[in-house]
């Protein structure tokens, strides 16, 4: 019972944590897309591997 109690919990954390991953990846192309869709240029854009930190710089012009 214990067993599966873990193999449980441990697959509720992996569905989780790849919710969060692809939220955060979401996140980033929206706001390039809004970047571009306001007439800017993507200047400077920086993802980690999974996506968890990014950094996207628009310049307007």
């Amino acid at each position: 019972m214990k067993k599966r109690k873990w193999k449980a919990v441990g697959f509720i954390l992996m569905i989780s944590a790849a919710i969060a991953v692809a939220s955060s990846y979401y996140g980033f192309k929206e706001a390039e897309a809004s970047c571009l869709k306001s007439g800017g240029t993507v200047v400077e854009k920086d993802v980690s591997l999974l996506a968890f930190h990014w950094k996207l710089s628009c310049e307007q012009g």
